[in-house]
């Protein structure tokens, strides 16, 4: 019950409905677009660009120097995993199995997936889920540090074997 009361997960719930009220909309040959609301888009727009960027000032207001003692090899272990092993896998695998298929801008795509850093609304996640939220917010912040290295590595890896 505490999941369906989430409001990230009411939020992703809601904008499933509203994908689904505009697609009946076009099937009765009534379309519209957000960029139709000019004032509503650019809100939007506002919102969107302003979002990551507050969450990370937020969280790292939060941040606590004295937990990486702590936390250290939860910290290495899920760094590495986030930035090393799934970029990996992933692209690896799409590379291995989709290399004559996918374009070069469908693996740039593949690549910004698997190389992101972990999502800074996994630590409200955390928090309403009952989770570690100093271990997810550690996590977001050494993750959004070192997937630099991994968006090179792996977008250089990419250059060399022709793919881009």
């Amino acid at each position: 019950m505490d999941i369906i009361k989430n409001p990230l997960i009411q939020g992703v719930a809601a904008g499933f409905v509203a994908l689904g009220i505009r697609e009946l909309f076009i099937s009765c040959g009534i379309g519209f677009r957000l960029y139709d609301i000019e004032p509503v888009e650019k809100v939007v727009g506002y919102i969107s660009s302003m979002a990551t960027p507050l969450s990370l000032i937020v969280l790292g207001a939060d941040f606590e120097f004295s937990a990486i003692s702590s936390l250290k090899k939860e910290i290495v272990f899920g760094t590495a995993m986030r930035c090393a092993a799934v970029p990996l896998l992933g692209i690896g695998t799409a590379f291995l199995l989709f290399r004559g298929v996918l374009t070069g801008a469908q693996f740039a795509a593949i690549t910004a997936l698997f190389t992101a850093p972990v999502a800074v609304s996994s630590v409200p996640m955390a928090q309403e889920m009952g989770g570690n939220t100093v271990l997810s917010g550690q996590l977001v912040v050494w993750t959004t540090i070192f997937s630099a290295a991994s968006v090179f590595v792996a977008s250089f890896l990419l250059k060399s074997a022709g793919v881009f």
